[in-house]
Formats: structure tokens, sequence, C-alpha cells
């Protein structure tokens, strides 16, 4: 029953590009209850000379002795309380050659885009690239991440995206629209003190507010 207590499972399929389901059943051998997930991929199929792969979300890279090891963002959920986004994905060229890498941040809430351009020099084959964009002001709702890969002349040859959420720190993933949020109060809130959250001058002194809310309900 700890939430410490947690296993990560690696497996590798090689498969041809097209459509696949993938189920992963787990069962608790004393009870036989079993939890189920499921969804579907699109395996690409790359054909052209110059091609960008899936995006990997990123928790942390661990090194030890025997080199480094990644663990991915299985939930591809972040905090208020992060400030970075790190991530993997591969580049595929027939050839040594320069290319710019154009990565975009799209809150899908408010409908912003921040974009941050890296030129690089890619070999002939695969390319795996590790990247961090930092200083993100990441507030609560739905994001979508976008690998835009360009030639040398700067000409759009091929992109990918990854959805993710962001989240209160210590609250429930349930929670991801603040204005719904402070209106659920109202059980639990007078009339006054939701007045004053609501009437915050921006997003981050509302959230401010909402929390210190929470704070101060703490029986500790």
């Amino acid at each position: 029953i700890s939430r410490n207590n947690y296993n990560f499972s690696y497996r590798t399929f090689d498969l041809n590009p097209n459509t696949y389901t993938i189920r992963c059943i787990l069962e608790d051998i004393d009870s036989r209850r079993a939890s189920t997930r499921e969804y579907k991929i699109n395996l690409k199929k790359f054909t052209d000379s110059l091609s960008v792969s899936d995006i990997l979300l990123i928790t942390e890279i661990i090194k030890d002795k025997s080199g480094e090891k990644v663990v991915p963002n299985i939930s591809k959920v972040v905090s208020n309380k992060t400030n970075e986004l790190p991530f993997s994905f591969e580049i595929y060229s027939d050839k040594d050659q320069q290319v710019v890498l154009e990565y975009q941040i799209e809150n899908l809430r408010s409908n912003t885009t921040t974009k941050y351009m890296d030129p690089i020099t890619v070999k002939s084959g695969t390319n795996q690239i590790f990247h961090t964009i930092d200083n993100v002001s990441f507030k609560l709702g739905d994001y979508n991440l976008r690998v835009v890969l360009k030639n040398k002349d700067w000409k759009e040859v091929s992109f990918s995206e990854k959805s993710f959420i962001s989240k209160i720190y210590g609250f429930p993933n349930s929670i991801v629209d603040l204005d719904k949020a402070i209106e659920q109060l109202l059980y639990i809130a007078s009339p006054k003190e939701i007045s004053y959250i609501k009437e915050a001058q921006n997003y981050d002194e509302k959230l401010d507010r909402f929390l210190k809310f929470w704070d101060s309900k703490k029986p500790n």
C-alpha cells in the first residue's frame, strides 16, 4: 500500500510499422484481483532521408557503474514546482549534416506557445538526443510538446508531438482546472474566503492563495 513501493518494467518488441494495441495485466497472486491498462500506438514508417522519432518524457537519468539508466515519465505529469522538462528522441539521417531543432511547448488552456531553437550536427544513422527545456513556468492544465526537425535551409522536414499535464504539487491529478477547484471550496470555505482567492490579481497569486487556504486546514 506504500506509494514508495514500485517497480519499473522494461519490455522491448521488434514490430513492423502499423497500428497496435498494447495491453498490460497486473494480477495479485493471492487474491486473484487484476488491473488492466491498454492503449493504441502507431508505429511510424521512416522512409525519408531525415526524420524524427516519437518523444520520450524523462523523470530522471540515473548514473551508476553500469552506465546511464533512463527513468521514463510514464504518467506524463509534471508539477507546478517543476521548472524544467527533460525528454529524449531519435533523429534518423542518411548522412552527416547540419539541422535545426525547434522545440515548442503549448499551453492548451491558454493557447500560448513558447519556442526554443537549437542548431545541431547529426551523423549518418541513428542519433540519440537528450534535451532539457529549462526555466519553464508550468501552470495547471494540459500541455503539448512539439519537436520540429528542420534542414540546414530551415525547411521543416519532420516533427513529433507528446501531450502531458501539469498538476499542483501534492494535490490529486484529478484537479486540472484551478477556477473549478476554487468553486468546489464552497463545501468547506466561507464566501469571504472564496472571494478573497478569486480576487487575486493574476494566476500565480490566485494559486498561492488557494494553496495557503489548504495549508491552514492541515491538522498538524
